[in-house]
């Protein structure tokens, strides 16, 4: 998963300046919390196996933040970089097919924000961003993601609308050898309306798919030959998904209005063939940033408000696991803190993510089995 704009938080980027462990706030001895060299917040996580991670983010060069793309051995805490460094930008996204990295994300180039698709495999880089649509060119990508025999990819582009407003859209790309713009195929509810519609997530499991985003609609599909619309039809974004037996598992955040304040509540739900069913979480006021499945255990990480002793506002984030959506319990909380991505793998829970300490940035990883 990414940088969710909505948060509207300020954070700057930092360098990692090692690891350690860290004592867990709930005393589980099951939970490690790594601090990691190398990478100053990491957007997304995968397990490559033999104790090797491929992570996707971002660290801080001097004045300039180098969006990268590594290997982290758990065995000795080092991360190696792959030969790929976007200059001015960060990526959001990176996934390993065995053979190929797919990697997504974006680069300032001057002062625009344009949209950064890439394929690494023995040794060479592949730039596709050439390939696709001018339409989408400037924006942010924020998926990479093996499909079939090849490459899904995605995000939001931005234009200047009517009456010089800004104007974000979701893109869909399927890259097999050739590019195929998957955009047009979309169900109506992700098609600009004249404000932001954003696309945020994207989850595969064999020859099928989803995908979510939104903004006045929370937008949700499924794909399998064809598109299935499975939008709220409430003004919300869907940030994350995951695929579980018979469907999926999607997150995300909804907004309200209370006695004239604008709120955002958290949204978390299954999807099957009866439909979209909402699951109730104790923490109401947020959002959720990331789920997980896998061997029969469910991961949902939450960017949540906490009460402070002071005036100043706080949040952060929230680990929650459990092999019932009706029975998960609090592993993690911090403050200032933010967890973008999750993978269950072989009975092991990784957990990607950022702290942030006097708008400095420290990278981290939660291993929890």
């Amino acid at each position: 998963m990414k940088s969710y704009v909505i948060l509207l938080i300020v954070l700057v980027v930092a360098a990692a300046i090692g690891y350690i462990y860290l004592n867990d706030s709930h005393g589980s001895s099951n939970l490690k919390i790594i601090q990691v060299n190398g990478i100053s917040e990491i957007n997304s996580v995968q397990d490559m196996g033999n104790g090797k991670l491929l992570l996707s983010g971002a660290y801080l060069d001097g004045n300039q933040i180098v969006g990268v793309v590594g290997t982290y051995y758990l065995s000795n805490h080092s991360f190696v970089p792959l030969p790929i460094n976007l200059t001015n930008g960060s990526v959001y996204d990176a996934s390993f097919n065995g053979t190929t990295f797919g990697i997504a994300g974006a680069q300032y180039v001057n002062t625009t924000l344009q949209v950064r698709i890439l394929l690494y495999s023995n040794g060479k880089l592949y730039n596709l961003t050439p390939l696709i649509s001018d339409f989408y060119q400037v924006g942010q990508a924020y998926f990479a993601q093996p499909y079939e025999n090849g490459w899904l990819f995605g995000g939001t582009s931005f234009t200047i609308g009517i009456n010089q407003r800004g104007l974000q859209y979701p893109f869909l790309i399927l890259y097999n050898g050739t590019i195929k713009d998957l955009t047009p195929n979309l169900p109506q509810p992700f098609r600009p309306l004249g404000v932001a519609d954003t696309l945020d997530t994207l989850s595969v499991s064999g020859n099928q798919f989803l995908v979510g985003g939104g903004n006045l609609n929370a937008t949700l599909a499924s794909y399998d030959g064809q598109f299935e619309n499975l939008s709220l039809g409430i003004p919300g974004v869907i940030l994350a998904s995951s695929p579980i037996p018979g469907g999926w598992l999607v997150g995300g955040t909804i907004f309200g209005d209370q006695g004239g304040n604008q709120l955002i509540y958290t949204y978390l739900a299954t999807i099957n063939a009866s439909g979209v069913r909402q699951v109730n979480l104790s923490y109401q006021l947020g959002l959720v940033t990331a789920v997980a499945y896998g061997g029969g255990e469910y991961a949902v990480a939450l960017r949540v408000p906490f009460n402070s002793p002071t005036s100043t506002p706080r949040e952060g984030a929230v680990l929650l696991v459990g092999h019932s959506l009706h029975l998960l319990k609090e592993v993690y909380e911090q403050a200032n803190a933010s967890i973008t991505d999750l993978e269950i793998s072989h009975g092991v829970l990784y957990a990607s993510g950022y702290s942030t300490l006097s708008g400095n940035r420290q990278a981290f990883l939660l291993v929890y089995s």
